[in-house]
């Protein structure tokens, strides 16, 4: 499988495509136009399909609404021979129901490319925590409950059943990283 993940930022349609070319590591200039950029990334994705490729587009919400529609001929070429996720926040979400709403441009023709549907994610139970913790070296189970409490999980509902989630990943990335520099102090020094 080849992925390719890409920070988005307050991009225009120009600068994302070059950004996404940049990417996957093909040649970008400032005299390429976003069209030849779009037809480039299109061309590289589809001589990769044996290889799954996967595009990952993380905080797409900061796009301009041009930056999004640019995903519309790249998705129209590759349409089931690449995935694309794009994440964001919940405004990106709410940014996908005005669009479409207000029959703004592009909205509803990638709503529909997109099943009409978003995941929410809720955040990080125990189980996922300590499955975190895990992944990093943290296998204690008290120390691992210790740090799902200093995250404050907050009751969640989720289809009607309430949960415990750590809804603040970054605080989670935070206590992991402070417990494995503890524990790497506490190594050192004995």
């Amino acid at each position: 499988r080849i992925e390719t993940f890409l920070q988005c930022q307050e991009w225009n349609r120009t600068n994302f495509l070059r950004a996404l070319a940049q990417s996957m590591g093909l040649y970008t200039d400032e005299l390429r136009t976003a069209n030849d950029m779009a037809d480039e990334i299109t061309s590289y994705l589809i001589q990769r399909r044996g290889e799954e490729p996967q595009l990952i587009l993380d905080e797409t919400d900061k796009l301009t609404a041009g930056a999004i529609r640019a995903l519309i001929p790249i998705y129209n070429q590759l349409e089931d021979q690449v995935s694309v996720v794009i994440q964001g926040t919940d405004n990106l979400q709410r940014q996908f129901l005005t669009g479409v709403k207000l029959q703004q441009k592009g909205y509803d023709e990638l709503y529909s490319r997109f099943g009409r549907k978003f995941i929410n994610l809720y955040g990080a139970s125990l189980k996922d925590v300590q499955a975190i913790c895990n992944a990093n070296g943290i296998e204690d189970k008290a120390t691992i409950k210790r740090l799902f409490a200093e995250c404050e999980p907050q009751q969640v509902n989720i289809e009607g059943q309430f949960y415990k989630m750590v809804t603040d990943l970054r605080k989670l990335k935070r206590v992991v990283k402070r417990e494995n520099l503890l524990k790497a102090r506490q190594t050192a020094t004995a």
